[in-house]
């Protein structure tokens, strides 16, 4: 799913997309995009910088190329997943609500952005597939930067500067409805502390209903017993598993390398227990790179069956993250 069409940008303002958005990513992400578009890579966010403006002022870098990029990478992984039963209207007529709301101009919109202070919806794609919101929020920290250290003596006594860098960054919250799928999802790329998570679900579900999708808020569906399969399954490796009972819980975990399943007495334990004794369950799974499971990369997640949350522990592409969600799905 392509970032809607933006307005076009000059080549000074798309400079400055790359300064703020593009460098906050992941090294690794940033180094594909250069690679895919032939562009001279670097060893440093500083090359990275000085590469890619020079390929933006040569027209190999261009703006259709950096937004499909970022909607592969950013507010993908290392994130919260949140699973919903999907909203009622029929997908046919999601285009002629959304057009009939106060969300309208938001339909189709240019790329956003922005770095906004509170969390704020920048922007609706809809295609024949699939139903996208995406909101964001700026935010902004330091990180240090030894190489500008420096002492410097005045008036007779000698000072020590600590220099860090200022880092600008943004976060993801995103609804993804696949039009056909048994269930739709919000990314929240927030921390799940305090009331954030709380504050940015009620978001999505108030700016849902301004757009006539919802009347009530969705209905969440649990992930126990897809925990509760998947840490039988040998394709996945499973490094802890915990299930809840009245009055206390079982939990067996794997403290050396690999998971459960590469322990004997774990696992014949695992094999003997008894799911249907317990109401709840939680786990942490890790997928590998090989040639069946179609990851790019090694991911971990950690499933909370009766919150139906997955939390996944690495950023990724939004393909290696629908790989997690799908495969706890088809265990549920």
């Amino acid at each position: 799913m392509a970032i809607a069409s933006s307005k076009p940008l000059t080549a000074t303002e798309l400079k400055a997309v790359a300064r703020t958005i593009v460098l906050s990513q992941g090294n690794k992400y940033v180094k594909e995009l250069l690679r895919k578009h032939q562009i001279t890579m670097g060893l440093t966010k500083a090359d990275f910088f000085r590469h890619m403006a020079k390929a933006i002022d040569e027209g190999s870098l261009t703006q259709p190329m950096i937004e499909e990029w970022l909607s592969e990478v950013e507010g993908w992984g290392d994130q919260h997943v949140y699973l919903y039963a999907p909203p009622l209207p029929a997908p046919a007529k999601v285009e002629s609500l959304i057009r009939a709301s106060a969300h309208a101009s938001l339909l189709a919109s240019s790329a956003s952005y922005e770095f906004p202070d509170e969390l704020l919806l920048t922007g609706i794609v809809l295609d024949r597939t699939s139903l996208s919101f995406v909101w964001h929020l700026g935010n902004s920290g330091w990180e240090r930067a030894k190489a500008r250290d420096f002492t410097r003596e005045e008036d007779g006594d000698l000072y020590r500067y600590d220099a860090f860098r200022e880092r600008a960054d943004r976060s993801v919250v995103r609804f993804d409805w696949r039009f056909g799928a048994p269930y739709c999802a919000i990314f929240i790329q927030l921390p799940n502390s305090g009331a954030l998570h709380s504050e940015a679900l009620a978001r999505v579900f108030d700016d849902l209903a301004v757009a006539g999708l919802i009347a009530r808020p969705l209905k969440r569906l649990q992930l126990t017993d897809a925990v509760k399969r998947s840490s039988k399954d040998n394709s996945v490796v499973v490094k802890s598993t915990k299930m809840g009972a009245s009055g206390g819980y079982v939990e067996m975990a794997a403290t050396a390398e690999g998971g459960i399943g590469d322990i004997q007495a774990i696992r014949e334990a695992r094999k003997a227990v008894d799911d249907t004794l317990f109401f709840s369950a939680d786990g942490m799974f890790g997928f590998n790179v090989d040639g069946k499971s179609g990851f790019t990369m090694p991911v971990k997640a950690q499933v909370y069956g009766a919150e139906s949350r997955i939390r996944i522990w690495a950023q990724c592409t939004r393909d290696d993250v629908y790989r997690v969600v799908n495969f706890f799905w088809s265990k549920n």
